[in-house]
């Protein structure tokens, strides 16, 4: 418990201090100010509880103090010290909602009595306000607790929730209404390589709450639901009766401009879906028309979509000329292939002629033909798809956003692999540098394959064209040679060189090393420095 003393009177102030007993009433902590600017310093340093204030003051008057106080949010218990009985400062301190008015000269022992019963009043407060912000929190979670249950289909029948309402106590009624608004971040994981999570955490609750809490439209519950590639966020909106007639538009303008901060401020897409003002106990049928519509909507990125204009029809799905885009591939025209996948995607968005299924027909068709690329370049398919994940893979039917990028990934890719093959010599320099780097460790062909993006067979081939020995050969050979360099120059045992040039098998090593050399490596060593002193 602290307090603080205020008199411009030092002698006062000192005394005070000295003659009330702070422990045995509960106070811990006694500060003192002989101005109005040191008691706002203490103010703005220490938590106040009680405040101890003389009326007259040099600078400005207590009464002053108090009501900047007050401005500031504080609650703390006063007492005011004065030597004036003045009507007009009783009256400002009964409306400044103080407990004591005392005169000087101050009895001690009443004071003392005075000041006990204000920090009995201090404590009770305390705990008055701290039972209020735990119900404060208690209410956000309580409220979470049920919408998410809710949305999320765990309560089917409308006793249930009733029975989960009544358990939480909370205080909706029939007539309430509520409208569900989901937001679908896209290019999730590409913001959390540009920003903190927790800066993208800040800046998301921030602009929800901002926006979202228009006239008419409270924010309930703002939940969260992360995905490997998109964020989506359920609020969900208790709409007032003037507000319901005209939800289309508030919520059109809301939507748009929720969509521009997120471009402003992530430099991301965003997609607004909005359910029907609709009693509580609707809410799960809303939930899962609404689940329903992202899952169909592919056009959605950048807009705002409305439950109650949505059109759920057939799509005639329009094959893109596939033929003559792996011909482009092939001929490594990539600016060529990137702008006409970017066309037909374009147009299929502007004419609002795709859904899920149009798109997944489009995906699979669009990997098939990059496999045929693939094939006829005798590069390894499984590179490409180990490169791709599974997740990106189904992301990619969400949006016409989605696979704009995931079709710019995949030809990129290829692309890439084919201007690999397309170096032979760049090929060849790179496993020999390579073996020249790691032949102390287990190297098989098909590592060295992946080292370059090819199948084994094909790089085997590319390999004796260019160096007219096979890969496996000169793996051998070289390691051979740094044998030898090793026996000449350690007296290191051989066992321990053949360790180090990546032969574990001892008896191994000698037979390939007799087989090069037509020696064995202990004769090989002696044979060479015998020569060497001749």
């Amino acid at each position: 418990m602290n307090i603080l003393i205020m008199d411009d009177d030092e002698y006062t102030v000192e005394t005070i201090k000295a003659m009330i007993d702070w422990e045995a009433i509960g106070v811990d902590s006694v500060f003192s100010a002989t101005t109005v600017f040191s008691a706002k310093q203490i103010f703005e340093a220490a938590q106040l509880d009680i405040m101890l204030c003389d009326i007259e003051m040099h600078d400005e008057t207590g009464l002053d103090f108090v009501e900047w106080a007050r401005g500031q949010g504080s609650m703390a218990e006063v007492i005011f010290l004065t030597s004036f009985a003045e009507f007009s400062y009783a009256q400002r301190a009964l409306q400044l909602q103080s407990r004591e008015y005392v005169l000087k000269p101050v009895k001690y022992e009443a004071l003392n009595e005075i000041l006990y019963q204000a920090v009995l009043r201090a404590d009770q407060m305390k705990k008055v306000r701290g039972e209020g912000e735990k119900w404060k929190q208690s209410l956000r979670l309580r409220k979470e607790g049920f919408w998410k249950s809710l949305i999320g289909g765990e309560l089917s029948e409308t006793e249930e929730v009733e029975r989960r309402k009544r358990f939480l106590e909370l205080s909706y009624t029939p007539e309430d209404r509520f409208l569900l608004f989901v937001i679908e971040i896209y290019d999730f994981c590409t913001i959390l390589e540009k920003v903190e999570r927790g800066m993208y955490d800040f800046i998301i609750q921030n602009i929800t709450e901002e926006l979202l809490g228009t006239e008419g439209f409270y924010t309930e519950v703002i939940l969260r639901l992360d995905a490997e590639d998109s964020a989506q966020l359920q609020v969900v909106l208790q709409v007032k009766e003037e507000a319901a007639g005209h939800y289309l538009e508030t919520m059109m303008q809301t939507g748009e401009n929720y969509i521009a901060q997120i471009r402003q401020r992530l430099d991301s897409v965003v997609g607004c879906y909005v359910g029907m003002p609709v009693p509580y106990t609707d809410i799960i049928k809303q939930a899962g028309r609404l689940s329903e519509m992202l899952q169909d909507d592919v056009l959605g990125a950048g807009r705002v979509r409305f439950l109650e204009q949505y059109s759920f029809g057939e799509v005639s799905y329009v094959r893109p000329e596939f033929a003559e885009w792996e011909k482009l591939i092939l001929e490594k025209k990539g600016r060529q292939i990137r702008w006409q996948i970017s066309q037909y995607l374009s147009q299929l968005e502007k004419e609002n002629n795709a859904n899920s299924e149009s798109l997944g027909q489009f995906r699979m068709e669009f990997d098939y033909m990059i496999l045929s690329v693939l094939k006829k370049r005798n590069i390894p398919a499984s590179l490409l798809w180990d490169d791709v994940s599974a997740d990106k893979n189904k992301d990619a039917v969400k949006s016409i956003h989605n696979m704009q990028r995931y079709t710019r990934r995949l030809c990129d890719k290829a692309l890439g692999f084919m201007d690999q093959v397309d170096h032979e010599k760049s090929i060849v320099y790179t496993v020999k540098k390579y073996i020249g780097e790691h032949y102390a460790e287990e190297l098989t062909r098909d590592d060295l394959a992946q080292l370059v993006y090819l199948n084994p067979d094909y790089l085997s081939r590319i390999f004796r064209n260019e160096t007219g020995e096979s890969l496996s050969n000169y793996l051998i050979r070289f390691r051979i040679d740094q044998a030898k360099e090793l026996l000449l120059s350690t007296d290191l045992p051989i066992h321990q060189i053949a360790c180090s040039v990546g032969y574990t098998n001892f008896s191994y090593f000698a037979k390939l090393f007799r087989k090069y050399t037509q020696c064995t490596p202990n004769e090989y060593r002696k044979k060479t420095i015998n020569n060497t002193n001749q």
